[in-house]
């Protein structure tokens, strides 16, 4: 179990690194989290993708075939994970991990 939770935690800081942060010395604590929510919701929708895989300037759905359904339950539980609303004219803003980092970091 102890293995299986670095294993997860070195994913996760190379999913960090490869969006340009630092994770010995990122901006704040506010990006490093929004980086693990990110991850994280998208694994809950598609449990195949492992955070190696995932390219932060491609879209989820050309990168992954996620369908349209996928989707939208990765922006609800975003949504839900950020306690945020994200309208419907923003969700193209969200389609990649470095989109969704950018968006809301603003926030």
């Amino acid at each position: 179990m102890k293995r299986a939770k670095q294993q997860q935690y070195d994913s996760l800081i190379t999913f960090n690194c490869s969006l340009n942060l630092n994770p010995e010395r990122a901006n704040t604590l506010k990006e490093e989290k929004l980086n693990t929510h990110i991850i994280e919701t998208l694994i809950e929708v598609a449990p195949e993708i492992t955070p190696e895989e995932i390219n932060p300037a491609v879209s989820f759905r050309d990168q992954f075939e996620i369908d349209s359904i996928d989707f939208l339950n990765f922006i609800l539980t975003l949504e839900k994970k950020l306690g945020i609303k994200i309208p419907e004219l923003d969700y193209p803003t969200v389609q990649s991990a470095r989109l969704c980092r950018l968006s809301f970091s603003k926030t």
